[in-house]
Parts: structure tokens; sequence; C-alpha cells
């Protein structure tokens, strides 16, 4: 049970139930995993409870001590609002991002992508700014605003 709770990445025994018709063909047939008829008909008819008991030990074994979450400064001063935060906004009220396009080496020249997007439908406006900077973000945010139809944004309801 061991081998089958770590090829499925540790799942709980309810998930490992529904998973178990599939994964125990495929460890077979790539010779994995070797079972008898007997131990495999046992295996799929378990139900998840006990997959929970059996792995109650292992669990606790394997279990290492998860480091604190270290949440920058930047981070910890700006309100975050995820969607269930808003209460109904009006079309128009929209939040604006800065992303910036350059893999996993964040040095050299790159492409940022300034996106716009309205909280109540999430309508999406995106444009590519060749330099951050700020005169550059300005214009490009104008350039938006100027494609935009008029009943989608209103000055007073952009968020940064």
């Amino acid at each position: 049970m061991i081998v089958l709770w770590e090829a499925s990445d540790r799942v709980c025994g309810k998930r490992l139930k529904a998973l178990l018709p599939i994964l125990l063909p495929a460890l077979e047939r790539n010779d994995h995993l070797k079972l008898e008829e007997e131990i495999r008909h046992k295996i799929l008819s378990m139900s998840a409870a006990t997959i929970d008991r059996l792995l109650q030990m292992p669990r606790r074994t394997m279990r290492t001590k998860k480091k604190p979450r270290v949440v920058p400064e930047p981070r910890r001063r700006i309100k975050m609002r995820t969607f269930a935060d808003w209460n109904e906004p009006l079309p128009g009220s929209m939040e604006m991002d800065l992303v910036a396009h350059c893999g996993e080496a964040n040095r050299g020249s790159y492409v940022h992508s300034l996106v716009l997007t309205d909280i109540a439908s999430g309508w999406t406006e995106a444009a590519p700014i060749v330099v951050r900077e700020g005169t550059l973000v300005v214009e490009t945010l104008e350039r938006i605003r100027m494609g935009l139809p008029s009943w989608r944004y209103s000055p007073s309801r952009v968020t940064f």
C-alpha cells in the first residue's frame, strides 16, 4: 500500500481508492509492481477508511516539519484582495498589473505587459511595454483607456 500511496504523491485514502483501478494496472504494466491475484483483489476492494488506517503509521513517520512561510515585507504592507473581497463591483472597476516576461532570469532586456482587468466581468486588456519606465506606463495606460468602451472605464474606479 505504501508503494501505491507514494506513486500517487501521498494522496488521501478517498482519492487513492478512486485512483487504484488506474494506478495498479499502470504500475504492473511498467514492471514497477508485481502482485498476486488475491492481494490485487483485496487492495482493489479495500475501503478508503481502511486505506487511511493502513497508512497512519507511514504518514506519521514521513511527516516532516514544514518551515514557516516567509512573506516579503512589501506583501505584508500591501493589502491584497481576492475575488471574494469584492462586493458586486460595478463594470469599470479595474485592477492593473505589470507583468515581466523575463523567464527564470530577472536581468537584461525583456518586455513587460501592462494588464488591466475589469473586476465585475473579467474583461482583460493587455499592452506591451518595452522598458519599465513610469512615463511609458502612463502612456500605455492612456492608450488602453482610449480603446475601452465608455461603459468599461471610470477613472475613479481604477485601483492599483
